[in-house]
């Protein structure tokens, strides 16, 4: 499907019609659709606060439908019974272990069997209704074992604490209703509304949203302690924040603020090892602070100064500060190097700047005890979800992009700087004039994923693309292999 049809199904969907997409299976194409028109809809509700939960939500249930219909498959070619307890029970051993091996051969007899799904979104009255269906009834175990998991899932105060009961049973299926059911009640939705039904031959999920719906704040142990943590950060030191006072003022010389700042070593060095980084410097080396000052600028070295003062509390308080930084170095690299490259040289040095200070919240966030960490990983990676956010949200009530937002809110961080922090995993829900410096800031760090290995170019939505007139894979591995050298030629960077 292209653009037309999907702002065709937005109309649709927004007059009251039932919009309804059938897949016999569903490639990363059918899920990025199925994303932007989720998007389109909600955003239109002024609901897109919840995208990134209802995109989760909705992929699990597609996964759930897909799964079963496998299943189908598998069974009737191993001369299974679905309906008895001791054949399921070998069944799924097996179809676990052996069924994606051969998923050609699976998907041409989905076709042939006609075994397919259905995603439908219809508005009624002031609710969302979203459902997926696929044709094939539930068998007597499965519907116990969802049941039973509904049953249980009220006696969990987090998803953490579930998550470590279900995840190791011999199926582990119905770990992502647990999700849907935890992103509902953490959302604000009434997660009994979460319903899975089957009878005539057809088994179908769904849920319904209030169009009137609020974001829901944190309601969790462990998000309440970041909160209080954020609360007791100090502030930023008193010889930076006289820098950063002095840029503000048009009377100040270029001679009179190089003698403040030289009047702190420490500073002095810092603010000159930043500003001689080959791309924000734009390869000038200066040997001498009244250098730096006279060609950067009041304006840039002010957020010189703001990183600088953020880097030396944060290392001094956090231990997974030198894992992340490292990371914000590099992705702050490949912002610069591609605002150049794409034609926006004028905002380099501000997508530079955010992007050194983008995942501030995830030292914080990291810094938690080892054993949350691990399981939201564990978790994304399991259920294949690109986004760690979600399973942050989900898992402890806040994500590091909030823990970053609400940081830079109390250091009082200019607008574009709490943007950049903000958005940057979701770029799209941010006007003009900032939207191209967080979208940079976005495309560098799915850049970094890739040259790491953890994403692949799918994971690129094509609006950024086509934002910037990046038109195929190509020009995406050249634009990497650009910014990885540049990066490797900076010894400058290393703040």
């Amino acid at each position: 499907m292209n653009n037309a049809d999907l702002k065709s199904l937005v109309i649709d969907c927004l007059s009251g019609k039932t919009v309804r997409l059938k897949y016999y299976s569903v490639d990363t194409g059918s899920h990025m659709f199925i994303n932007a028109l989720l998007t389109k809809i909600l955003a239109h509700y002024s609901l897109t606060f919840f995208v990134h939960p209802l995109e989760t939500i909705v992929h699990e249930l597609l996964s759930n439908a897909y799964k079963a219909n496998l299943k189908r498959v598998y069974f009737a070619d191993k001369h299974l019974d679905l309906e008895n307890a001791t054949q399921f029970r070998k069944g799924i051993r097996e179809f676990r272990a052996t069924a994606y091996a051969d998923l050609g051969y699976i998907h041409r007899e989905l076709r042939k069997r006609d075994l397919y799904f259905e995603l439908s979104i219809v508005k009624k009255d002031k609710t969302l209704c979203i459902t997926v269906m696929n044709n094939s009834p539930l068998s007597p175990a499965e519907q116990k074992r969802i049941s039973d998991r509904f049953s249980k899932v009220n006696e969990y105060d987090t998803f953490l604490a579930a998550y470590d009961d279900f995840f190791d049973e011999s199926e582990g299926a119905g770990l992502g209703i647990i999700m849907a059911w935890f992103l509902l009640k953490d959302s604000g939705v009434d997660p009994t509304g979460l319903t899975i039904d089957s009878r005539d031959g057809v088994t179908e999920a769904s849920i319904c949203l209030p169009l009137d719906l609020k974001p829901a704040g944190p309601e969790h142990d462990t998000a309440d302690h970041i909160l209080r943590e954020i609360e007791q950060l100090p502030p930023i030191p008193a010889r930076i924040t006289a820098i950063i006072e002095a840029c503000d003022r048009s009377d100040i010389t270029a001679d009179a603020l190089s003698s403040m700042i030289s009047a702190d070593p420490d500073v002095a060095d810092d603010l000159l090892r930043l500003a001689r980084s080959a791309d924000l410097g734009r390869g000038v080396e200066f040997s001498r602070i009244e250098e730096a000052v006279r060609t950067v600028g009041k304006e840039e070295l002010k957020l010189l100064a703001l990183a600088i003062g953020v880097k030396r509390i944060l290392q001094k308080r956090y231990r997974a500060f030198r894992q992340v930084w490292r990371h914000c170095k590099k992705t702050a690299c490949f912002a610069s190097v591609l605002a150049r490259e794409l034609g926006r040289d004028d905002i380099s040095d501000y997508v530079y700047l955010g992007s050194l200070l983008h995942d501030q919240g995830k030292i914080v966030l990291l810094s938690l005890s080892d054993d949350i960490n691990e399981k939201i990983a564990d978790i994304a990676s399991n259920r294949h979800i690109r986004e760690s956010t979600i399973i942050e949200e989900v898992a402890i009530g806040i994500s590091h992009v909030t823990i970053g937002e609400i940081m830079a809110e109390k250091w009082d961080f200019p607008e574009h700087l709490k943007l950049m922090i903000s958005s940057h995993h979701r770029p799209f829900k941010v006007e003009e004039p900032y939207r191209d410096m967080v979208l940079l800031t976005h495309l560098a760090d799915i850049f970094w994923g890739i040259g790491e290995g953890r994403y692949d170019y799918s994971h690129i939505e094509e609006g950024v693309l086509e934002r910037f007139g990046i038109e195929n894979e190509a020009r995406v591995i050249e634009l990497i292999e650009c910014c990885s050298r540049r990066f490797n030629e900076c010894p400058n960077l290393h703040l």
